[in-house]
């Protein structure tokens, strides 16, 4: 697979790690791993794990029917107005067969999102 230039930036901003040596039994080679507020994410080459403290979901891209994104320019003129990048939102991950919401923190919103949905184009998913 092809690196993906956000992986790199995730990566030199401190968010995350490369899990190359991983190799997930349904999902493939291991990709990269990042904590988020409310799980940790780790993206295979064919989808990803949510690992909560208790449980983790496997999710395959082509599960995944749409990837809902609530960043706005509202939501950075907001964190800018209260000097605040502390600002946590939901990336939702709609499936065919349930619905996750990810907590994400805004300085890593964008490039997470584009990493997703790139992988779920490449993978057949996504318009």
């Amino acid at each position: 697979m092809k690196p993906i230039k956000e992986l790199e930036s995730l990566i030199a901003s401190g968010f995350g790690t490369y899990v190359r040596s991983i190799r997930h039994e349904v999902l493939g080679a291991g990709l990269y791993k990042i904590e988020l507020v409310n799980c940790k994410l780790c993206m295979f080459e064919d989808g990803v794990v949510v690992e909560w403290l208790t449980t983790q979901e496997c999710i395959m891209y082509l599960d995944i029917l749409n990837i809902k994104s609530h960043l706005s320019v509202d939501v950075f003129s907001q964190a800018a107005e209260d000097k605040d990048l502390n600002v946590v939102l939901p990336l939702e991950l709609i499936c065919s067969n349930r619905d996750f919401a990810l907590e994400v923190q805004l300085l890593v919103y964008s490039r997470l999102l584009i990493v997703l949905n790139k992988l779920w184009r490449v993978n057949g998913g996504g318009p």
